[in-house]
């Protein structure tokens, strides 16, 4: 279950979006649909592609559970502050830090206020 949000805001336009942070149940039950909402295009061609091939072998639902566990950080909130995002506020049960490691990254370099 997604356990915080991470705000992030682009530099650039100023434009700001909302990141849940942790279990995707969006992604367990609706499959690529919630990255396609989000208008991430690049990961919903990775999960749509993923989930079209694994439906013909008749194992769609490994994909699913595998998405659900790592959209939100690794793919969503990750891309994002490659591209140049920066997080402006974290709401959440965790530590700032706990989403880092799950995303990967030191995230106070990515503080807007920094």
């Amino acid at each position: 279950m997604a356990h915080g949000n991470v705000i992030v805001v682009n530099t650039v336009t100023d434009e700001i979006k909302s990141v849940p942070v942790g279990f995707s149940w969006t992604v367990l039950f609706w499959g690529c649909f919630p990255a396609l909402f989000r208008q991430d295009w690049k990961n919903f061609g990775i999960m749509a592609g993923t989930l079209i091939i694994s439906t013909f072998l008749l194992v769609a639902f490994i994909p699913l559970v595998v998405f659900a566990f790592i959209y939100n950080d690794k793919m969503c909130l990750k891309d994002l502050l490659n591209n140049g995002w920066k997080i402006k506020e974290y709401t959440g049960s965790k530590n700032l830090n706990v989403v880092g490691q799950s995303v990967g990254y030191n995230l106070d370099k990515f503080m807007l206020n920094k």
